[in-house]
């Protein structure tokens, strides 16, 4: 091989080389975006519009119903049993769920606006199945039907009594997740997208959050803030017992709570336990990612008289005036307060 056969050979080589650089720079630049869009697009993003009083009663205000429009377990929601206040939960049993009758009673009424008082005979039964400490049925005269009222001071020692006295493997049902997606890791400024997953194994989550059955009861109402943050949420479907939103929290420091009888319960079950609960919800479901536009727009209501609104979170009757933004608070309810609302 003579010497311009040579150079032309390095010339070639030289060629390919820095012909590659840019090809490469291309590739990793391409796989890089691919991976950074991946991260940053994992969760399917869904707009919703909230506007006006509709969204507010939606997000946490509701109706109280005038007096003749509420139904009878509604008009009488409150009943004494036992030293216990039972408090109706919007919910009926039939006459085979029924166990025995445990003695009657005086119920009574009230109506937040003509603020009269009413009473009522009713008879009192237990519920087969399910401990009388944490729920009883009401019969009311002149009705035939059972309708199931719940202790919210109803306090389990343990998780297994709290599974066995309600009978949650056979009445619960899981629904949907809620995956608190952290999106600024300085603790000054840490906030969380929410993250809703749809379809989840109700056996796996038995299996990984309800296996300890021995683990004790520690729910204090005057230490909340030492459970940590929620990282995941499940929503819980208890159809004979609950008509309302109910749920279980996992936290981050490895505390499971639930408002089921919409009194807290709290178990420590442990990080590990949460971690593997949300790393698998993680890697097996598809993620779906809500969020709120809030529009300002001028829509006409129809013209009405006050209204009141319960707000649950912080337990207040509120006055809203049709067509004007002006709210008052008109009284504050102790705990637990439990208006008919629509």
């Amino acid at each position: 091989m003579n010497s311009n056969e040579e150079e032309n050979k390095k010339a070639k080589k030289f060629q390919i080389k820095y012909f590659l650089i840019p090809v490469c720079i291309v590739i990793i630049t391409f796989i890089g975006y691919n991976i950074y869009n991946k991260k940053k697009n994992k969760w399917i993003v869904e707009e919703i519009k909230m506007n006006g009083i509709n969204d507010e009663v939606s997000s946490g205000l509701a109706i109280i119903s005038k007096w003749e429009k509420r139904t009878i377990n509604n008009q009488y929601s409150t009943i004494k049993y036992d030293n216990n206040n039972y408090y109706t939960c919007n919910t009926t049993t039939q006459d085979d769920k029924i166990k025995e009758k445990l003695g009657e009673v005086v119920a009574s009424g009230y109506d937040e606006y003509t603020k009269n008082t009413y009473t009522k005979n009713a008879e009192i039964y237990e519920i087969k199945g399910l401990a009388r400490q944490a729920c009883i049925a009401i019969k009311f005269e002149e009705d035939s039907t059972y309708y199931v009222y719940i202790n919210l001071y109803y306090k389990p020692e343990t998780l297994g009594q709290f599974i066995e006295d309600l009978q949650l493997k056979e009445i619960a049902t899981f629904e949907k997740v809620y995956y608190k997606d952290p999106q600024e890791h300085n603790e000054k400024n840490k906030y969380y997208n929410d993250v809703e997953f749809v379809n989840v194994d109700n056996n796996v989550i038995w299996e990984i959050l309800f296996s300890d059955v021995y683990l004790e009861n520690i729910y204090n109402d005057n230490y909340n803030d030492k459970y940590g943050n929620t990282i995941a949420r499940i929503s819980v479907k208890v159809p004979l017992i609950e008509n309302t939103n109910v749920s279980i929290s996992l936290t981050e420091e490895g505390y499971l709570t639930t408002n089921i009888l919409r009194t807290g319960k709290t178990f420590y079950i442990g990080k590990e336990k949460v971690k593997e609960f949300v790393n698998y919800i993680l890697k097996n479901y598809q993620g779906h990612q809500t969020v709120y536009v809030y529009e300002d727009k001028d829509e006409e209501q129809e013209e009405n008289s006050d209204i009141l609104m319960y707000d649950k979170e912080t337990n207040t009757v509120t006055i809203v005036t049709p067509n004007s933004t002006k709210k008052e608070s008109t009284q504050n309810y102790t705990l637990p307060y439990n208006p008919t609302v629509e």
